[in-house]
């Protein structure tokens, strides 16, 4: 697959553009502008060992690795993102990626009176990998001004660290993906922190905080386990939606409107189920909780995954909201 098939614009069945449709707004008031500005100038650059540029808020930069990067030192690159708050430059990431790469992408977060929700080439993210294949790589995003800052699609492998500081719209993005995060640290959200649909994900340390919306989504049949979940300053610690499935090995919430919410958002799906190994965290009370008829949240079950499997604990199960026959 060619960056141009990745980006190629969707049509319908006899070959018509599909046009944007529907609407958008913030809590904050921004407005999401539907009337997309088109991406002017697109260049790709293949297997770069090092980069540190700054690109245009119409810019589009695509990098590419192929099998023939033939560098000893681990990829190390560093994009300055220009923005003024219409429109935000991109950078897209395909290939497989070499073992232990950095990737910092920055914004300038000049101006900003309304966010973009996406291109004209269906990029959401500032920073995208599509097709991507991990081994250990570690992505810094700070002030992103795009709907996510950082988006994976179809994307495998392992990822040692993710940090994402002060986006502007959700923090992370993932789908169709089968993904491995060592230690996920989000910070300063001005919607949800992280989105997690379609695929599978296991993070070994998940630490969230100044959550404008959700600290951890999971969404459209979507399985996800994480070994210490931290959540702070959010007005949902975690939903789980939509036939999704998600374990909690640890749980610390602190100063949330409610801690866990299990239910069906979309109709083409059924309920999700919400499993925590230890007892419920103190600050989430009866009234705390959310969970939908048709979807359900055990306490103290059985871990069913875990980077030690010698640590893996038994317990009785306890059901508190059975699902519906």
């Amino acid at each position: 697959m060619t960056p141009k098939d990745i980006l190629s614009e969707p049509v319908s069945e006899n070959g018509e553009p599909i046009p944007f449709v529907g609407s958008y707004e913030r809590q904050n008031l921004k407005t999401l502008n539907f009337s997309a500005p088109s991406i002017i100038k697109e260049r790709t650059i293949v297997d770069v060992q090092s980069l540190d540029i700054t690109i245009g808020m119409d810019e589009l930069l695509i990098i590419e690795y192929t099998d023939a990067y033939s560098s000893s030192s681990p990829p190390n690159i560093n994009v300055l993102v220009s923005s003024d708050g219409h429109r935000s430059g991109k950078v897209m990431v395909i290939g497989t990626i070499p073992p232990d790469a950095y990737f910092e992408v920055s914004g300038t977060r000049a101006g900003i009176a309304g966010l973009t929700r996406y291109d004209q080439r269906l990029l959401t993210g500032c920073l995208t990998f599509v097709d991507a294949n991990f081994d250990g790589a570690k992505i810094v995003s700070k002030l992103g001004a795009c709907e996510d800052s950082v988006n994976f699609v179809r994307s495998t492998g392992t990822l040692t660290e993710l940090i994402v500081e002060r986006p502007l719209a959700d923090a992370v993005d993932a789908d169709f993906s089968d993904l491995r995060f060592d230690r996920i640290q989000i910070s300063k959200s001005d919607n949800d922190c992280i989105d997690l649909s379609a695929g599978t994900y296991r993070i070994k340390e998940f630490n969230v905080s100044r959550c404008a919306d959700k600290g951890l989504s999971v969404g459209e049949k979507a399985v996800v386990f994480i070994d210490d979940f931290v959540a702070k300053d959010a007005s949902i610690a975690a939903a789980v939606k939509d036939g999704s499935y998600l374990s909690i090995r640890s749980a610390d919430i602190e100063a949330v409107q409610t801690c866990f919410a299990a239910y069906r958002k979309k109709q083409e799906f059924g309920g999700a189920r919400l499993s925590l190994v230890a007892d419920m965290p103190q600050e989430c009370g009866p009234d705390k909780n959310l969970i939908q008829p048709g979807s359900a949240m055990t306490l103290r079950a059985r871990w069913h995954w875990d980077y030690d499997q010698s640590e893996n604990s038994v317990a009785s199960e306890q059901l508190v909201s059975r699902e519906e026959p």
